[in-house]
């Protein structure tokens, strides 16, 4: 398990408009990053390089349990 931030502390937050999201943390590879989308439920993993969004989880505490015991990776 690495040690890093995969959820920012809430000074390190920051929306985008294109797509419009709310980035909320990191993967640490690639520059994927985690993210709600305005408008569509649940957290998504965004890859930057395709410019593509894929669904993890359908709230924050199920993201959140599903990183920390290896049932979600990017």
């Amino acid at each position: 398990f690495a040690h890093l931030t995969y959820i920012y502390p809430i000074e390190d937050l920051h929306q985008s408009d294109d797509p419009p999201m709310l980035h909320i943390g990191r993967a640490g590879a690639d520059g994927i990053e985690f993210v709600f989308r305005r408008g569509v439920p649940g957290v998504w993993a965004y890859y930057p390089i395709e410019r593509d969004l894929r669904p993890l989880a359908d709230t924050l505490g199920a993201f959140v349990a599903g990183w920390l015991d290896g049932t979600i990776k990017v």
